[in-house]
């Protein structure tokens, strides 16, 4: 009880300083700002394996691929407004024009929001094509492999692309698929939590600390009368994510590189609080635990021989963020007292893309020692504290990893 009452008198101090500190707007491109809408990577550079080492093990979480919007809610939302500014006079010619890619967005996403897109597809399948060349001994006609999604639609159509690719590939692969509610106790362990009020300031008050009244990109669009914060919010959400449909858009017709930066943020700061650890809650990351355990456990389970080589998971953003966070991968853990510094430090784009990926290969070198290489989209990033080693030991890492689970999840 002591200590509960210590952490809510330092998480409502550090809200109260909030109104103190000068906000850091950043300079992101065009592109990165579209954050966890933005498409996947579409070059690799090839990773040098040492000869000296074999892959012998994949263990792979996945988010879906790239998807039409999850709801007409923020389109309903604007078309409404940008209707009743024409319908007032107040509709500038930036307004029209968004209104029109407004419409062409609703008219397109009808009847599909939310599922995967064809580009979400092909994101999935390239990514199975890229793993089955670069570990082609694990992918042989007597290879096991496993697979699970969530329920959601999405989800079980990204599972379905990566196994038809793999399939395509080699047609003797011994292949299981799951997906549905069994499988969401590990790929949705992020339902049902109740984020405490203290974020909700947060994010209202950083809200207010970079956006006027009236910012500058509503009242392009629909004059000062009309102009709020909710209708830019609103803007840059559906802008933000018709990169993800393969929409050809310029966010620079309506928004400055400023605006577009410091909307992103906003954004970027909402998903850190809700799915990551932070000062003013761990029980984001402590979620993934479960699957953090899981993971661990079918490694070594694989290594044994007694489990599937190659083991895939198909969630979503939600997913990864907790976990990726709970695993102190680079880039995901960040603990400030200041929201401030949260968009140069942790950035949704760089860490759950349409399509973003954790993959943990594990090789056997000559002399039998088992070695694990953890790359997080592709690109392998150092996962030991203090360490810029790419290859580690796999029983270092699996210490560290236990040391980092919810204490009732140790084993």
């Amino acid at each position: 009880m002591f200590k509960k009452l210590i952490f809510l008198l330092v998480a409502s101090t550090a809200v109260l300083l909030l109104k103190a500190q000068s906000p850091v707007v950043t300079d992101y491109s065009y592109a990165q700002c579209a954050g966890s809408s933005i498409p996947y990577a579409k070059h690799f550079d090839d990773i040098q394996v040492p000869d000296s080492l074999t892959a012998v093990v994949i263990n792979h979480v996945g988010r879906h691929g790239a998807r039409y919007p999850t709801s007409a809610d923020n389109c309903e939302y604007l078309a409404s407004v940008l209707h009743k500014a024409e319908d007032q006079g107040t509709l500038t010619p930036r307004g029209r024009s968004l209104l029109a890619l407004t419409e062409r967005v609703l008219d397109y996403a009808a009847g599909r929001w939310g599922r995967l897109d064809s580009l979400g597809q092909a994101e999935q399948r390239e990514i199975a094509a890229r793993m089955y060349v670069k570990y082609h001994r694990l992918f042989t006609g007597d290879s096991n492999i496993s697979a699970i999604s969530s329920w959601k639609p999405r989800c079980r159509m990204s599972m379905y692309e990566f196994l038809h690719q793999l399939s395509l590939l080699s047609d003797k692969l011994q292949i299981t698929s799951q997906s549905g509610p069994d499988q969401d106790r590990l790929m949705r362990f992020f339902d049902g939590w109740k984020k405490p009020d203290v974020i909700t300031e947060i994010c209202r008050t950083e809200r207010d600390n970079l956006l006027p009244d009236k910012p500058q990109c509503a009242v392009a669009v629909v004059g000062e009368e009309m102009a709020d914060r909710k209708l830019a919010q609103a803007m840059y959400a559906v802008v933000s994510t018709c990169g993800a449909m393969e929409m050809s858009v310029n966010p620079a017709e309506w928004f400055s590189r400023e605006e577009y930066n410091i909307l992103w943020s906003l954004k970027n700061l909402s998903q850190y609080l809700d799915h990551s650890a932070s000062i003013w809650t761990t029980q984001p990351a402590e979620l993934a635990g479960q699957l953090m355990a899981e993971l661990i456990f079918t490694t070594d389970r694989a290594l044994s021989g007694a489990g599937p080589q190659v083991m895939l998971r198909f969630g979503h953003a939600e997913t990864l963020m907790p976990l990726l966070s709970l695993m102190r991968v680079k880039g995901a853990y960040y603990i400030s007292s200041d929201p401030a510094t949260v968009a140069t430090n942790w950035r949704d784009f760089d860490l759950v893309p349409m399509a973003a990926n954790l993959q943990i290969v594990i090789f056997k070198s000559t002399s039998g020692k088992k070695y694990a290489r953890v790359d997080l989209n592709e690109i392998p990033t150092p996962i030991l504290p203090g360490s810029d080693e790419i290859y580690v030991e796999w029983e270092k890492l699996r210490s560290h990893w236990l040391q980092l689970l919810p204490r009732e999840l140790s084993f």
